[in-house]
């Protein structure tokens, strides 16, 4: 829970926007056409790359963090693995929301719709 109180703005914000396409994949599913199809293959693209980016800027923070650590540290391991841990929750948040969108578009396209 540690992760979530600790990140910053942008990876809350990456979890919203990773969110949108598994509500158009809901919505696909509830009512399939073309246009919803393309709609969250969009979403979908967004989100991969806004969770590629918090990946990275998570990593980049941390590398700036353990730089600046002392290096007189007995073992900066435990650090560094906690670090990456925290890194890997908002993009694990967001590959669930991507996956259940997906769900939404295979639940959508077992019915008949415009193509």
């Amino acid at each position: 829970m540690t992760a979530l109180t600790n990140a910053s703005l942008f990876a809350l914000f990456s979890i919203v926007i990773t969110a949108t396409p598994m509500v158009a994949g809901f919505a696909f599913a509830l009512r399939p056409t073309a246009a919803r199809l393309g709609q969250v293959r969009a979403l979908t693209l967004v989100g991969v790359f806004v969770t590629l980016a918090v990946m990275l800027s998570g990593s980049v923070n941390v590398l700036i963090y353990l730089a600046r650590q002392s290096p007189t540290l007995p073992d900066p391991r435990a650090e560094l693995y906690n670090s990456i841990a925290e890194i890997l929750v908002i993009p694990f948040i967001g590959v669930v929301f991507l996956a259940l969108a997906w769900v939404g578009v295979a639940i959508g396209l077992r019915k008949p719709f415009d193509h």
